[in-house]
């Protein structure tokens, strides 16, 4: 099977997984609610640029999931925001990250098996937790997609010196800005910092040498295209930089709602990785036994995603459950 056909196989069936019966499907949680009634009041008002709930500022999310809910609207021709305008965000998003993971499988050098890819794929697409989050309106998913895109790019440059790929990345941290603040940033560059220094001790990433140019690049394709937004939100709302930052460190003490103990990730993670919790003893015993192959660099880094996010989560107070897509 050509990797063409197999990329659209996973298209067509991460299509039927994430949208089937979407008009249908009501919004259940208050989260999912709060997405559909900000993009519902900035289509009211016009504006773009500060989001309200109820009327009041919200400065809790910024407003790319609100801007992509809004766009699924006007694209409809619909007046208002019906509960599946905010539901196809985030599935879009879900199905951008099962084709960035095929993607990625298939083009790293020596992997000549699109079905190996598939395969990946499919185990990414039809885990609960995945499957659950990209039928919800909520906004991680999109979150998600940004922080896979970003270690995409940034590996690729990194072993193949590919500058887009650069520059992909720099531009996904900064979408990640627009759709949850800082958290992408946070949940990115710990990981891919050990990670890299890890495999630098090991063996040369590449054998062309690094441009200090392309990153400087990068971070001002970050700030073109957070700052923007953030300048003209401070001017227009009336709130200062401080209330962000209050609000972000008030939302992690210790009186926290959502305050768990610091195992509780280890009991969500089986939960949402069904059904490949099940055979993950035996696939992981079998990764160990095995020789070095084409994607063990692509394991070692995400072991190091994995394990940097579970101990940032693991040890602040203010857990939620959806919290964990990025792990996938």
């Amino acid at each position: 099977m050509s990797k063409v056909r197999c990329a659209f196989l996973i298209a067509f069936g991460c299509g039927v997984l994430f949208f089937s019966g979407i008009t249908q499907r009501p919004l259940v949680k208050s989260s999912e609610g709060r997405v559909a009634c900000v993009a519902q009041e900035m289509l009211e008002s016009c504006d773009y640029i500060v989001p309200h709930l109820n009327g009041e500022v919200r400065k809790e999310k910024p407003p790319l999931s609100s801007w992509a809910v809004v766009a699924v609207a006007k694209l409809s021709g619909a007046a208002g925001v019906d509960d599946w305008h905010a539901q196809v965000p985030p599935a879009l998003a879900g199905l951008a990250l099962v084709l960035l993971l095929y993607i990625w499988i298939a083009s790293e050098p020596g992997e000549n098996d699109p079905a190996r890819g598939g395969l990946i794929a499919l185990v990414l697409a039809s885990s609960i937790g995945f499957l659950m989050q990209a039928r919800s309106a909520e906004l991680d998913m999109i979150l998600a997609l940004f922080v896979g895109m970003a270690f995409f790019g940034f590996y690729k440059y990194l072993t193949t010196r590919c500058v887009v790929g650069l520059l992909v990345a720099y531009a996904a941290l900064g979408l990640s800005i627009l759709t949850k603040g800082h958290v992408g940033v946070i949940m990115f560059a710990p990981a891919m910092a050990a990670w890299y220094f890890f495999e630098r001790r090991r063996a040369p990433l590449c054998v062309a040498p690094a441009r200090p140019f392309f990153h400087l690049l990068g971070v001002a394709l970050v700030l073109l295209i957070a700052l923007p937004w953030g300048i003209s939100f401070i001017r227009q709302s009336g709130l200062t930089w401080d209330d962000f930052f209050k609000e972000g460190v008030d939302r992690f003490d210790e009186n926290a709602r959502h305050s768990k103990p610091f195992y509780w990730y280890m009991i969500q993670f089986p939960q949402w990785f069904l059904p490949w919790t099940l055979p993950a003893p035996l696939a992981a015993w079998c990764a160990r036994r095995s020789p070095p192959d084409a994607l063990s660099r692509v394991r070692r880094l995400c072991l190091f995603w994995f394990a940097m996010n579970f101990l940032l989560f693991s040890f602040v107070s203010a857990k939620q459950r959806h919290y964990t897509t990025p792990f996938f």
